[in-house]
Order: structure tokens, then sequence, then C-alpha cells
């Protein structure tokens, strides 16, 4: 009856699957080894969705992925402390070469956000630097005050930084006061450290120190002590612009030695020859011993000093 009522494409489906034969349903295909290998790459081992996958078939080639190394303390406008000192010996090394504008602009405010990481001889160095090349940067990246303010906090200055600041803070330091105020920081440190310095580099150091008004007793008596004895032991060992320099240092700080005095006075007198130079330096050795009141001058002192007037 039901199967009179239902149509004819549906009778195989309403009929019992005994009733259909052994040779009713469709047998699975037999696959190849081909077919295999084919199934378990794409579907895993199983051949089944189970151990499947959504990766593509070249999921068995394993990329390599490097990890590129970000050194962003090697760009220069984010340097850290060892790149600013590595770039500022390389540009010392070259003194004639013309750097940029923006090259300066970039090394100065890096060093000024940087400068209380910097020990004395990197001071040093640094300012060295600017004052070798003089750049043209504009007036609000004032390297040297801020190199002046972290010396004047330093302790324990070596030989080798006192002279170098003690030269470039006299032409470079904008303010008389600041100015004033590290020179006589840096000569109680000369004071200290005078072992490291040799004599004619001692008389630069007292130089400086006269020349921005400072007044320093403990320094002057010790330079003048290693004067002497240098003059002593090897009088050849200062020039002629160190025997000038070392009477017009004495002067300035009114250090009153009569025998270094007439030492200097003579040494010089010694190297003074009929040349501009032996008579400027013959000069300034008189005017020194002048205004100490050490008279009378030697005589061939007043001879070399006016023989090229």
């Amino acid at each position: 009856m039901l199967a009179a009522v239902a149509p004819r494409g549906r009778q195989a489906l309403l009929a019992p699957a005994a009733a259909l034969g052994p040779r009713a349903l469709p047998e699975p295909r037999c696959l190849d080894r081909a077919g295999a290998q084919l199934l378990a790459r794409r579907f895993g081992r199983g051949g089944s969705g189970g151990g499947g996958t959504t990766d593509g078939p070249f999921r068995h080639l394993k990329p390599r992925f490097t990890e590129k190394k970000k050194h962003f303390n090697e760009v220069l406008v984010l340097a850290d402390r060892v790149k600013l000192l590595e770039t500022a010996q390389d540009v010392l090394n070259e003194p004639e070469r013309q750097f940029p504008r923006p090259f300066w602009e970039v090394m100065a405010k890096r060093c000024i956000q940087s400068m209380h990481l910097f020990r004395p001889l990197e001071l040093a160095i640094v300012t060295r630097m600017f004052d070798v090349h003089q750049p043209g940067i504009r007036s609000g990246l004032d390297v040297y005050g801020h190199a002046a303010t972290q010396a004047q906090e330093a302790s324990g200055i070596p030989g080798h930084a006192l002279l170098v600041l003690s030269d470039v803070f006299p032409r470079r330091l904008k303010s008389p006061a600041k100015l004033r105020d590290v020179m006589a920081h840096l000569g109680r440190e000369a004071a200290d450290a005078l072992w490291e310095l040799s004599a004619a580099h001692a008389v630069r150091v007292l130089g400086a120190v006269g020349s921005a008004g400072v007044r320093d007793p403990a320094l002057c008596g010790r330079v003048a002590a290693k004067l002497w004895a240098q003059l002593q032991a090897e009088p050849g060992a200062l020039e002629l612009e160190d025997l000038a320099g070392a009477a017009a240092a004495l002067a300035a700080q009114e250090h009153r030695d009569v025998p270094l005095l007439r030492e200097l006075a003579a040494r010089t007198a010694q190297l003074c020859a009929a040349s501009p130079a032996g008579a400027e330096a013959a000069r300034g050795v008189l005017g020194s011993l002048a205004a100490l009141g050490v008279e009378p001058a030697p005589e061939a002192l007043q001879a070399a000093a006016a023989a090229a007037a």
C-alpha cells in the first residue's frame, strides 16, 4: 500500500536494505598508493578529518625567521654614552674635516642630555671636540656651560682633564661668574693632582686660574716648588714661552718668590736671541719682576728686551 502511494523515485529509499540485495549499495572506491599518500598529507595519517589541518600543501617547508637586531644606540640621535665618546674621538681624529650643521645640532643635544654621565676625562674629550671644530650652532645649545656645571661637581679630576678644561673654559664660557667658580674648583683639584702634570703644564693651569681672577695660594706655592725643582734638575726642560708664562702666572698670583723669579729671569736671558719672540718674552718677564717689586732686573735680560725694541 505504501509502495503504491509513494512516487517511483522514493521506492528504493523506503524499501528495506535487505530487500535491495548485496550489490545495490555502491562499494567504497579503492585508492591507489599515491592517492593514499595525498590524503594522508592533506587530512592526516588516518585519512579522516579528525587529524586534518588548514595549512596549504607547502606546510612542510620550514621558514627560517631571523630576528633583526635593532641597535638603536648606534644611531646618533639615540646614542648612548659609549657611542657619543666614540663619535667624539673620531671627530677629533679629523680636525680638518667639515661636518654638516645637523650633525653638530644632534651631537650637542645628546651631549647635553648625557652630560651627567660623563667622567671628568670624558668631559675634556667632548669640550675639546667642540673647541677644535668650532661648529656654528645656536646659542641655546651651550655645551660649555653644561660641561662647566658638571666639572664643578666632579672630584678627583685627573691631570690631563685639568689641562684641557683649564684651556677651554676661559675662552668659551660666556659668564664671568661661572668661569670664576669653575676655575676656582679646578685650581683646588689641580693642587691635589699636581704629580700628574709636568712643570710646563702646571704653569699653564696656574696661568688659566689667575687669568679668571682667582687667587689660589696653595696651588701657587706647589707650582713654584715644582718649577724650582725642575730648573735645578733639568734647566733645559722649559722653553722660552714656559719661562715667560711662569713669571706672568706668579705675578698674577702675587707670589713673590725672589730666588725663583731671578732664576726664571736668568734662564730667559740665556734663551733670548735677537728675535722678536725672544724680545717679547724678555719684556714679559721684566714686567712680572716689576709688578712683584723684584729689583734690580738682570742686565742681560734688559739688554735682550731692548735689542729688538
